[in-house]
């Protein structure tokens, strides 16, 4: 019997979908449906690279600008002062690579310091030119108190040379008097 993985991040998930449709070349906007993604799809939204200017033809509930109705779809527009402003600068790479496109880091926004991963995967209607991208975002805001803690290795080469320092304190200095 196949066992079934679960895979934990999001941008996997989704570029897993999209593998899945897409092996007969770039698959079709009209592939997939809402219910294909379960509660992924309110981390993922549709850019229409047909129009003039760029739209947004769906974002999802996790992604929606507060401040801005829904029905204000224009991609400059909308996505001003927020993660997908960040993540809309990756269009033209993610649609002259005709390939997926992964990315993410740390960025401080209006919100906050948020960590964040994100794709954006290439659709087409015919096959061959890119007139849609899917993407997907996952993302947390940084707390100070929530900020990574150093590496382990950082933080043996630090215990390492603080024991040292606290060491050659203690050791008795030899005088050269004594010899």
């Amino acid at each position: 019997m196949a066992e079934t993985v679960y895979e934990r991040r999001l941008i996997e998930r989704v570029h897993a979908l999209w593998q899945q449709h897409a092996t007969g070349g770039l698959p079709k906007p009209s592939q997939f449906r809402p219910e294909d993604f379960g509660t992924d799809w309110w981390n993922c939204f549709t850019i229409d690279l047909k129009q003039t200017p760029v739209r947004f033809s769906y974002v999802g509930k996790s992604l929606q600008n507060a401040a801005l109705p829904v029905s204000v779809p224009e991609l400059a527009e909308y996505a001003r002062g927020t993660l997908l402003e960040l993540i809309s600068r990756q269009i033209p790479r993610a649609a002259g690579k005709k390939a997926p496109l992964g990315f993410g880091g740390q960025v401080l926004l209006n919100e906050g310091e948020l960590l964040y991963r994100a794709i954006l995967l290439p659709l087409s209607e015919d096959g061959e030119r890119v007139d849609s991208l899917l993407g997907a975002v996952a993302f947390r805001e940084v707390v100070a108190e929530q900020q990574a803690p150093p590496s382990d290795i950082a933080w043996c080469n630090r215990e390492i040379a603080e024991r040292r320092q606290m060491a050659s304190r203690l050791r008795p200095r030899s005088d050269a008097s004594e010899n």
